[in-house]
């Protein structure tokens, strides 16, 4: 079922019963209206026959054949007077003051309506009238005592046939519920159209959607200009926008880290294609080819390296929740490069304030550090100093690895954490560097629900300061 279906059904449903609780309201006070006429009607019947039977007896009662009546003393089990109805027709009379009683209509009683099988339904209603010494008839119909003897006192039972407002109330309930049917009918058309409107911009949302693909990730959801905040579906589209923003970010990170990929392994596969055709044009190959052979392989292979553990990471959205003293890792990296930095008598020291502790995955803290020192000691000055320090404060443990050397130039900040983006391209050659170390430490870091900020003194030296929660 459809969301606009199911919309209309709802609106639908919600008018109905709305609808049935009016109606039944209505429907109940038109359905009291006859009775309380009718009602009337035998109270002036019953008043004027007891006027007309005190002062004159039966012979001034005037029998109408609509009319069934019984006139009473208290206390006495024979009536005054029976009307002509009465005498053909049985009636209950109980204590209630006002019944509906059903009885079977006698063939010679063609003028008293009744249905199909001679069935009719009567209105019957008890009153008590009592004669004051004024003379005046007062109805004490609300009487609810014993009848004891009394002169001044009248029972009347009186009824009506109410078989026509009984037709008329069928009738009635039958219009009400077709009206109820074509009001539901009509009701839910409407609230079809309605819900089309309302869903047209889901609508128009889906189409455009539908044409967003790899080939046309710059296109967007329009925004209506007349909306404001709160519109649900201005709302949905900015957050749409939002997330084809990020998939487009994404797609074209993709495409340039293939297009960087090709790019730089172009060069060394160049050069090893040159070496080899020199090798096959002599039938030799001398020490410093192979050393130009070698090192290009090397730095391939590196690149490869650094492209396959980028990707593993960018597929990542979780670590290894194990316990890691940074400590211990910083210590080994700075064992391990202290041998390189012994050979261009760079100074390499440290120092450590509070548990170095934290939750995090071993091995991949120890590649990120392994980029940092890697490229501190790449890029330091001979004879330059390199400074790990790392800090623990209550939610935080902070690295830096601060190392001399050219720096980094300030429109370069911003930059340095991307994909194959190096400062110096002379440089990176000369040591191998491919431009995917600090995006590794980055994407590193991230894992570990942390950050990564450098800041350089161009022409002296670079810090770089890795935050992760500590625990």
């Amino acid at each position: 079922m459809s969301v606009r279906l199911k919309i209309s059904l709802l609106i639908a449903s919600a008018g109905l019963i709305s609808a049935l609780i009016f109606s039944a309201s209505v429907l109940f006070e038109m359905l009291e209206q006859p009775f309380r006429v009718m009602d009337a009607e035998l109270r002036t019947v019953a008043y004027e026959s007891v006027i007309s039977f005190d002062q004159a007896g039966k012979s001034g009662l005037r029998d109408s054949r609509r009319y069934w009546l019984k006139i009473y003393r208290p206390g006495e089990t024979e009536p005054l007077y029976i009307s002509h109805l009465a005498e053909k027709i049985d009636l209950p009379e109980g204590s209630g003051r006002k019944t509906i009683a059903y009885a079977y209509v006698p063939n010679d009683l063609s003028y008293v309506e009744h249905d199909s099988h001679g069935k009719t339904a009567f209105r019957m209603r008890r009153f008590v009238i009592e004669k004051e010494k004024t003379g005046i008839f007062d109805d004490d119909s609300d009487y609810g005592g014993s009848y004891d003897s009394d002169g001044h006192k009248y029972i009347v039972y009186a009824a009506l046939s109410a078989e026509r407002v009984s037709d008329e109330i069928t009738d009635l309930v039958l219009s009400v519920a077709a009206g109820l049917l074509l009001s539901m009918i009509v009701l839910t058309a409407v609230s079809y159209i309605i819900a089309g409107y309302i869903l047209r911009p889901v609508r128009l949302m889906n189409a455009r959607t539908k044409n967003i693909t790899e080939r046309h990730l710059s296109l967007r959801i329009p925004l209506r200009k007349d909306a404001g905040e709160s519109d649900e579906f201005n709302s949905l589209a900015v957050t749409l926008n939002g997330v084809f923003d990020r998939l487009e970010n994404a797609f074209n990170k993709q495409k340039r880290l293939i297009a960087d990929a090709s790019h730089e392994l172009k060069t060394p596969l160049s050069i090893m294609r040159l070496i080899t055709d020199e090798v096959n044009a002599a039938g030799s190959i001398s020490a410093d080819d192979a050393g130009r052979l070698s090192g290009q392989v090397l730095r391939m292979e590196r690149l490869v390296k650094n492209i396959l553990n980028l990707s593993s990471l960018e597929l990542d959205s979780s670590i290894a929740a194990e316990t890691v003293d940074l400590k211990k890792i910083l210590e080994q990296l700075k064992e391990d490069y202290s041998l390189f930095a012994c050979e261009r008598g760079i100074s390499l020291s440290s120092g450590y304030s509070g548990n170095m502790t934290m939750k995090g995955d071993y091995e991949k803290l120890f590649r990120a550090f392994s980029n940092l020192l890697d490229n501190a000691v790449k890029y330091s000055d001979d004879s330059g100093v390199i400074r790990i320090t790392a800090i623990r404060t209550d939610e935080t443990i902070e690295i830096k690895v601060f190392n001399t050397g050219a720096g980094i130039p300030p429109e370069s900040l911003d930059k340095v954490f991307e994909q194959f983006y190096r400062v110096e391209e002379s440089r990176s050659s000369k040591y191998g560097g491919s431009g995917l170390g600090l995006a590794i430490v980055k994407r590193i870091a991230e894992l570990h629900k942390g950050e990564v900020k450098i800041e350089s003194a161009y022409g002296e030296s670079v810090t770089v300061t890795v935050i992760l929660p500590a625990v």
